[in-house]
């Protein structure tokens, strides 16, 4: 991976660097290269912070998703339930049908 880096000499001789895309990716270093080195590693390590919080957030997103459609389902399931406590055909057929594949008659319709 190629970065951008900037550079600073310090009156005291030590360099500092600095790889301006990447937040938080400055190191001071006795020698211009050592400085690079450092700024690098923090550069890596925050990039591969980073993708590890992306995938624990795309983790949670699919789950989410995947509770989304599970809910849509049960809120379907729980107009089912209270149409048959409400004895209701949920189907839509006439009160009373024996149709198959209609609403079981209640026992007081048997």
């Amino acid at each position: 991976m190629a970065f951008t880096y900037e550079f600073e000499q310090e009156t005291d001789g030590r360099w500092i660097a600095e790889i301006p895309e990447v937040p938080g990716a400055i190191a001071y270093g006795i020698t211009l290269e050592e400085a690079a080195a450092q700024a690098e590693a923090i550069a890596l390590r925050t990039l591969g912070e980073f993708r590890e919080v992306f995938d624990r957030w795309a983790e949670l997103k699919r789950q989410l998703l995947e509770f989304k459609r599970v809910a849509e389902k049960c809120g379907k399931l729980k107009k089912l339930i209270e149409s048959w406590l409400a004895d209701e055909d949920p189907k839509g057929t006439e009160s009373g049908s024996t149709t198959p594949g209609s609403w079981p008659p209640s026992s007081s319709r048997q």
